[in-house]
């Protein structure tokens, strides 16, 4: 069977699809030609859909076109962090979009979830989100070196937050660990990172 890909799946990332299987009866033709139903060997109902494929984009993401700054941090012997944005100023209470660009120079061996932090000097997080880093669209996995991926993180901070600079910190650490077991990260001078996190820079909050 060939399958023709027929719509841009966007270039932030190549895309995990999943592959659909059935047989449709002809006499339900007029009706829509629905598929007949599928069970599995317990008598459940499913969905068929045996085997996934990685589609890529037809042009892999560049760092100018997202207004980004060259990082190169190294997590592990799989990820580069290529580019991230420069912190600016937020209002306490305001939320803003942290974007970062990922390549692969070698296939990982795990799931990965990245996470995006605003802490303060004592180390607490006063904003985050964490997300894996093609946001669902493509396990780390499934990274092929070379392949690019950006993603968006969206944090908002607390309207009662105190003004002032807090650093804004990315890692990267394995989802089946609730976060525990983070990836080594070298900068790219080849110095180890703290705590295994790479310092994007300090940002004002404004009251």
């Amino acid at each position: 069977y060939l399958i023709r890909v027929q719509r841009d799946i966007g270039r932030q990332s190549p895309l995990q699809a999943r592959i659909y299987t059935g047989f449709i009866n002809p006499e339900t033709r007029d009706s829509g030609n629905f598929p007949l139903s599928a069970r599995n060997s317990a008598g459940e109902e499913i969905s068929p859909m045996p085997v996934t494929v990685d589609i890529s984009p037809l042009h892999s993401p560049q760092q100018e076109d997202y207004d980004l700054q060259p990082v190169g941090s190294r997590f592990g012997d799989a990820i580069i962090l290529q580019a991230a944005p420069y912190p600016v100023q937020i209002a306490a209470g305001q939320t803003m979009t942290v974007t970062l660009m990922w390549e692969a120079i070698n296939r990982p061996a795990n799931d990965y979830t990245a996470f995006v932090h605003l802490l303060d000097a004592a180390g607490t997080r006063i904003a985050g989100f964490d997300q894996a880093p093609s946001q669902g669209r493509f396990p780390t996995t499934h990274w092929r070196t070379g392949d690019r991926i950006v993603s968006q993180y969206v944090l908002t901070t607390s309207a009662e937050q105190e003004a002032g600079l807090y650093d804004l910190w990315v890692g990267l650490y394995d989802s089946t660990s609730q976060g525990l077991q983070r990836l080594p990260v070298t900068d790219a001078g080849g110095q180890d990172s703290a705590h295994n996190m790479v310092h994007l820079g300090s940002m004002n909050v404004q009251p």
